[in-house]
């Protein structure tokens, strides 16, 4: 599966998310255990969704930063599902979109951008002609006062 970053903002950070294969999330209060979702959805398991093992054994407690797949038992191993599974979250924003896939060597060219790592080298055009421009105001001297001599 590959080391991906999966962070996603939603309104309650007191729950852990569950996305089911048809997109709806289930929300969770925070402390719940892998056992009780597979229990009250037989036949499935939850997935990890950035993760090299992504499988969560049954004893684990979910935590409230990670997103988390219910996949059928049968497609957990296979990548097709899992990929699916994680466009689904990337298209309702719930996961960064990835930079690059995985099968592309680092210095490839996309749209004219050159991707090293898991970051875009624009164009050094682009960078000199950036449309934003600071708003700077000019601070007017303070002339101190003049010291007298007695």
């Amino acid at each position: 599966m590959g080391n991906s970053l999966c962070m996603f903002c939603l309104d309650s950070p007191k729950h852990v998310m569950v996305m089911r294969a048809d997109g709806t999330l289930i929300k969770f209060t925070a402390g719940v255990h892998a056992k009780e979702v597979v229990g009250a959805h037989a036949g499935h398991i939850v997935v990890r969704c950035a993760s090299d093992h992504p499988v969560i054994p049954n004893s684990a407690e979910l935590d409230l930063a990670q997103l988390y797949f219910l996949m059928p038992e049968g497609s957990a191993g296979l990548t097709e599902s899992f990929e699916e599974f994680r466009r689904v979250a990337e298209s309702k924003g719930l996961v960064p979109a990835r930079v690059r896939p995985r099968h592309e060597p680092e210095g490839t060219t996309i749209n004219g951008q050159v991707i090293v790592g898991q970051f875009f080298l624009f164009e050094g055009s682009e960078l000199r002609h950036s449309p934003w421009r600071p708003k700077l105001q000019t601070i007017p001297e303070v002339v101190p006062p003049s010291i007298s001599q007695n």
